[in-house]
């Protein structure tokens, strides 16, 4: 066993981190999950583990002095908030791409929009637009207007609703508001700049979450992680009601969330 002292209790979960937000329910012991053999093996286990997984990284889980144990435990459940986030965050990032790029198709009359003489953009989206074009060069992938839209970040799309693309005196290419509802056909209503920045400010949100879980990154200490679950399920009402209702049936985060509290079952063969 760990040299630790046994903690007879799981750690109190709404303990503040140093580094801001709280442990939801997830907060959890794997010990309890451990086959009967691998008890008396467990701090040669651990340490096994420790081996392949980076000292910075680990030592992230357990900021508020846990033990070893939790540590870990924290770390499989942040693996298993990220698995299950990845339909909702895969659903808004494919059709958000695909209905910029059907908008902009049907606006500019080509496929290859991003090709025509006015779609002038900033220097950072600019550069993701070449770079997605010299990396399918670079792989010798089939070049077409469709594998660059599928090339683009997510970072890209979402920078397009930024201010400056609504600003005709800006120089760029002016994109809204007459685009919003092509692209976004139930967003609520409001005034167009309103409108333009709901989307932005919801979708950067979205983003920077997205960013943190495909980098495998911590987000299970976030206290409004529901909440930000509920604006990616906002966002594909907005696109559409019919991809909201897919995501709907096929989204389990709720209940992993909401099971936080219960023990982890890990199988070790």
């Amino acid at each position: 066993m760990s040299s630790e002292p046994e903690k007879k209790e799981t750690p109190d979960v709404s303990l503040s981190l140093p580094t801001g937000g709280t442990w939801s329910g997830g907060d959890i012991r794997i010990i309890a999950s451990l086959a009967e053999k691998h008890k008396h093996e467990l701090k040669f286990f651990f340490s096994s583990l420790n081996r392949l997984i980076s000292a910075e990284r680990l030592e992230a889980y357990r900021a508020d002095g846990v033990d070893l144990e939790t540590a870990w435990s924290r770390y499989l459940w942040n693996m298993r908030l990220g698995e299950a986030l990845f339909p909702t965050l895969q659903l808004v990032e494919v059709g958000l791409r695909n209905s910029m790029h059907h908008a902009f198709v049907d606006r500019f009359g080509r496929e290859d929009w991003f090709n025509d003489y006015q779609f002038k953009l900033r220097n950072p989206e600019r550069d993701k637009l070449q770079a997605a074009k010299d990396d399918l060069l670079a792989l010798k992938r089939k070049y077409s207007a469709g594998a660059v839209v599928a090339e683009l970040s997510f970072g890209f799309w979402t920078s397009l609703l930024d201010f400056d693309y609504e600003n005709p005196r800006s120089g760029f290419i002016c994109l809204w508001p007459s685009n919003l509802h092509a692209i976004f056909p139930h967003l609520p209503k409001g005034t167009p700049g309103n409108q333009r920045k709901m989307a932005f400010s919801s979708l950067d949100k979205i983003r920077k979450l997205r960013n943190r879980v495909f980098h495998h990154e911590r987000i299970a200490h976030w206290k409004d992680l529901p909440q930000q679950y509920q604006s990616c399920h906002q966002v594909l009402g907005w696109l559409s009601p019919e991809l909201q209702s897919i995501h709907a049936s096929l989204s389990h985060f709720p209940a992993v969330h909401s099971g936080g509290h219960q023990t982890l079952m890990l199988s070790l063969g």
